[in-house]
């Protein structure tokens, strides 16, 4: 068991640092755009800032979600042997957090810098509800009655509304 804790600790760690890196990197990201000769959106402190609350906000939920599912996660949707319903965590608010992360972290991307991410924003999110869709029915297959009535009491993306 001290593996396990060992192993534990050791990713928690790496989930700590990277949130720590992301969140320099992408607020410090305008100022070396400026640096080096980029361009940036002209838009004023507030909404740049907000860019980056979102970005950093959906960093968190996508860390969140992912570890609820812990070894129920996979890169591609499939079933793995044993694989279990979460529902509990951010899956009590919404079916795909996850992907709600990384759509707020490029919504707060497209308010921060404009034009090429607003492009990625709408493109990631036509590829997400479709490879959502796959998801769904995936999942509809697997776990039957049980997912119905989760997909009743809870949204696809955004709690209460989507």
């Amino acid at each position: 068991q001290n593996i396990s804790e060992s192993k534990q600790k050791n990713w928690l760690l790496r989930i700590r640092l990277r949130i720590v890196v992301v969140f320099l990197l992408i607020f410090q990201l305008p100022y070396f755009q400026n640096l080096f000769g980029f361009s940036v959106v002209e838009q004023d402190f507030v909404w740049r800032n907000v860019g980056v609350a979102l970005v950093f906000l959906g960093f968190l939920i996508a860390i969140w979600a992912r570890s609820y599912l812990g070894r129920n996660w996979n890169s591609s949707p499939k079933i793995k042997h044993d694989h279990e319903l979460v529902t509990s965590g951010p899956y009590h608010l919404v079916r795909h957090p996850i992907y709600t992360g990384i759509l707020l972290m490029l919504l707060g991307s497209a308010i921060t810098f404009g034009n090429l991410w607003t492009i990625a924003f709408i493109f990631y999110c036509i590829f997400y509800i479709y490879k959502l869709k796959v998801e769904e029915v995936l999942m509809e297959s697997q776990f039957q009655g049980e997912y119905l009535e989760y997909k009743k009491r809870t949204k696809m993306l955004i709690p209460y509304v989507f």
